[in-house]
């Protein structure tokens, strides 16, 4: 077992590398075991052990265990104490899913501050229990290939272990673990697969965990595949950080779903999400999104851009000269009726100054939104108005407005309100252009 977790190792940081290592370390015969194969190996490591505050004493019973077993192996030791529960409950989350969110931020900030590799001793018994978890809930070739050896600060060198492996070491070589009882509760659908649903396969085939691990390998090979034949397509390219997918080309794709999906999720998109994507092709102006990640459909193009905070609230009042944007200053000055040169540009805001109640708001636009565009009688919706121009979906985010109370006086850079407007009446001019 020795020789094959050093090869491992070797593989997935280099034979000569000093590579540090920091393990997750539960206090479980798993990741105990893989602390004392990490001293064999004379690789330089730490260990990290979380206590998310769930059982009681047996939480704090556990934590100082993996102290003893740090001080034990001459390592040092990081320990995080989280409130998983409060955590969960803010978030509507579940617990599992909320203790899996607060390790991994930790053991990212672990490895990034450290330069160093998480090592988890994820097992194959646990890729067993990934794919037919996954296969469950239906998550498509993605899910059920297995876990990674390696995913970016993370790696798992005992992949190729079975679980009877870990406990013939630990009892060869008398070492101390912690036993958590909820590995043997069946509230958990995890448990349900390991303690019930493995055991009536292995009476199928003795070998399955083995077959399981064969099988994901394949899968992996397949999607690997999969992912190399779309690149060939040549349907996306990349223009000022933001992704374009061709629609026509896309749309004549057999297994239109399964490909979309495979262009999109790397964004944090479901299949879900790429179904309903496929039925809006066509339908431009449609918006979906995800945590980091807003995908437009377009005339001809889906396109993905990153979520930037956007929002914009300004006011101003009589005295200001200028508004600064990142995305360019605008002007404003203040003219009377007898020395003002009228300028066309529709950048150009020349607003009849005695009709505006200050201060000015200035924002973005929002659904809903409305004002009588110059030249026309009635009222127009702003969004109407911006699909009229032809303005694209991804421009349509930056679109501001200008509020004179609650009324819109100017849609910047396009239009302004017609009741806003110069008149042989009018006897100052507020006049607002790029700088």
């Amino acid at each position: 077992m020795e020789q094959r977790f050093v090869a491992i190792l070797d593989k997935l940081i280099g034979a000569d590398s000093a590579t540090q290592c920091i393990l997750a370390v539960s206090g479980g015969i798993d990741s105990v075991v893989m602390a004392y194969l990490f001293k064999v190996s004379t690789r330089p490591f730490s260990i990290a052990h979380c206590n998310f505050q769930l059982r009681g004493q047996e939480s704090d019973k556990d934590e100082d265990f993996v102290k003893s077993l740090a001080e034990k192996l001459g390592v040092e030791i990081f320990i995080k104490r989280f409130e998983t529960s409060n955590y969960a409950i803010e978030r509507g989350m579940s617990i599992q899913m909320a203790a899996r969110e607060l390790r991994y931020e930790w053991f990212e900030f672990l490895a990034r501050d450290n330069q160093a590799k998480l090592a988890t001793a994820h097992h194959a018994n646990d890729v067993a229990e990934t794919m037919l978890f996954n296969l469950a809930k239906g998550t498509g070739i993605a899910g059920i290939h297995g876990i990674a050896e390696s995913d970016g600060f993370v790696i798992r060198p005992m992949l190729w272990a079975k679980k009877y492996e870990f406990e013939a070491y630990a009892d060869e070589h008398k070492i101390d673990w912690r036993e958590d009882q909820s590995n043997e509760s069946e509230k958990y659908m995890r448990n349900i697969i390991r303690l019930k649903v493995i055991p009536e396969l292995e009476r199928v085939n003795p070998s399955f965990v083995d077959a399981s691990l064969r099988t994901t390998s394949r899968l992996k090979a397949s999607e690997d595949f999969i992912h190399f034949a779309i690149e060939q397509l040549g349907l996306v390219e990349e223009r000022d950080n933001d992704i374009y997918i061709k629609v026509e080309e896309l749309k004549g794709l057999p297994g239109l779903e399964s490909v979309l999906y495979q262009l999109i999720k790397h964004y944090g998109f479901n299949y879900d999400q790429a179904k309903s994507i496929e039925k809006s092709l066509g339908n431009s102006g449609a918006i979906f999104n995800t945590n980091e990640w807003t995908l437009n459909i377009d005339r001809d193009h889906l396109i993905i851009s990153r979520q930037k905070d956007n929002r914009i609230e300004i006011l101003i009042d009589r005295e200001a000269e200028n508004i600064k944007l990142e995305s360019g200053n605008l002007n404003i000055d203040l003219y009377s009726s007898d020395d003002f040169t009228f300028n066309k540009n529709p950048e150009v805001a020349a607003l009849d100054y005695d009709k505006l109640t200050f201060p000015l708001l200035l924002r973005n636009w929002r659904q809903g939104d409305f004002f009588v565009p110059l030249g026309m009688r009635g009222n127009k919706k702003i969004s109407d108005f911006l699909i009229d121009l032809k303005i694209s979906v991804t421009n349509k985010s930056k679109i501001l407005v200008l509020l004179s109370e609650d009324e819109i006086v100017w849609v910047v850079g396009l239009r302004i309100n017609e009741h806003y407007k110069i008149t042989s009446q009018t006897k100052n001019i507020y006049q607002i252009k790029p700088a």
